[in-house]
């Protein structure tokens, strides 16, 4: 059972690391003093309306 509960926290963590990078990105790419807009994927302009 320990075994189980070990892993879904690490599943947990996991996803909230990956969840804070992407909106640490996010934030980033709507910030016109830290991107250019030629570097930001199509992706990233649709979601920042850059």
């Amino acid at each position: 059972m320990s075994t189980v509960a070990i892993f879904v926290l690490g599943l947990f963590v996991s996803f909230l690391t990956l969840t804070a990078a992407w909106l640490v990105g996010i934030q980033e790419a709507s910030d016109p003093a830290l991107s250019r807009i030629e570097d930001l994927t199509e992706i990233e302009k649709k979601i920042v309306d850059r």
